[in-house]
């Protein structure tokens, strides 16, 4: 490590002069070398320092000196010099009562009537999430949240993975984490290696992913990888690219904004580009679907016209997508039928069959291959 984390944020901000995200900055920061994440999720971790050192971002464990400050939605600029700023004075947590069933937000009462956790719950699952945290005092794991819910009865759990459970909430509700059925009103906030706190207060944070479909249910889909994991020694850990070679360009320019994700073995991804030669192909191909948590399909008449992908690829997916959760998410790269094909037009597209790639400008083109990477990072990120 050449620097600390913070002076190379700093660092990267002076030198672009205009605000930026702290995935843009993560990305800076690795390409020129300044400082070596060992974190699983290091843009989370960008993220936090930046917030601990942002002007008006007040919690305990942020820092009176402040080098940055907000600017629109989810970016930061450099200051023009730091700012001494006196933290606010917090209530003890011990003598903090949680809001009512009454004054919970929308979004909080609707976690009550949610089918995969009805029951004769005291509070709903966020509630009892929030008063664990504020109890505890300082970050939590998952696991930890559970534990503390359950010995001190505040959530009947009907699933029969209820930690998974809990974890979906969390991340649903985690400021900095976007993903297709992310929440918009934030809760908590990443503190380090797989721990979370509260936020000081809700934040609004509208997601920039498409819906994907019906098959992007977290809680169903946590309920049912963890079935498959703990059954079969064989996980899906995987994300298949299923296209046309004749759409080959795309495909190569998709890889590379899956390279950062690769890199620090994020994801394993898995395209027919990884066949050597000699190799039992349909094998190979067989083995990979059986091992994908995130099938990303690359759309166009060709795609649709190839008896391979039809018969071979895409029968396989969908069921895997429908008994064990796997994600699907089109991009719809020229004008087709995909609204007309059966089984693959009720998943909700990347795009507008109305917007197809190549009618795109670049800046648009990049940005949806962007918000697909976003998706996988999103699907892969767990305790």
């Amino acid at each position: 490590m050449k620097i600390t984390i913070v002076e190379a944020i700093r660092q990267v901000m002076k030198t672009e002069g205009e605000p930026m995200t702290p995935r843009e900055l993560y990305y800076r920061i690795v390409q020129e070398g300044l400082y070596d994440f060992e974190a699983k999720d290091p843009i989370s971790v960008v993220g936090s320092q930046i917030r601990k050192h942002c002007l008006g971002k007040d919690a305990k464990s942020y820092y009176e000196s402040k080098f940055f400050k907000a600017v629109g939605e989810n970016r930061f600029q450099l200051l023009p010099g730091p700012i001494n700023e006196s933290p606010t004075e917090y209530i003890e947590e011990d003598n903090v009562e949680p809001p009512s069933e009454d004054q919970a937000a929308p979004d909080q009462r609707s976690d009550k009537s949610d089918p995969q956790e009805s029951g004769p719950a005291k509070k709903t699952i966020i509630l009892a999430i929030k008063e664990v945290m504020l109890s505890h005092g300082k970050p939590m794991t998952v696991q930890q949240v559970y534990d503390a819910i359950v010995s001190r009865d505040l959530y009947s759990f009907k699933a029969s993975q209820p930690v998974h459970v809990v974890r979906s909430q969390i991340r649903r509700h985690c400021f900095d984490v976007d993903f297709p059925s992310a929440v918009d009103l934030k809760h908590f906030e990443n503190r380090g290696k797989h721990k979370y706190y509260v936020l000081p207060k809700p934040v609004k944070q509208k997601s920039k992913l498409s819906k994907v479909g019906a098959n992007t249910d977290v809680e169903k889909i946590a309920e049912k990888q963890a079935h498959i994991e703990s059954a079969d020694k064989t996980s899906r850990d995987k994300v298949f690219i299923c296209y046309s070679r004749k759409d080959s360009k795309w495909l190569q320019r998709l890889h590379v904004h899956l390279k950062p994700l690769e890199k620090p073995g994020m994801i394993d991804r898995w395209d027919d580009t990884r066949i050597k030669p000699g190799a039992k192909w349909r094998n190979e191909i067989k083995e990979a679907i059986e091992r994908t948590r995130v099938a990303i399909m690359l759309i166009s008449a060709d795609f649709l016209a190839s008896e391979f992908i039809m018969d071979n690829e895409l029968p396989p997916l969908l069921q895997a997508a429908e008994s064990d959760g796997v994600m699907i998410l089109p991009v719809i790269i020229s004008p087709c039928r995909f609204k007309k094909t059966e089984g693959i037009h009720q998943y909700q597209a990347m795009n507008s069959p109305e917007t197809p790639v190549i009618g795109l400008s670049i800046k648009k083109r990049e940005e949806l291959f962007l918000h697909v990477a976003d998706a996988i990072e999103a699907a892969f990120y767990h305790e």
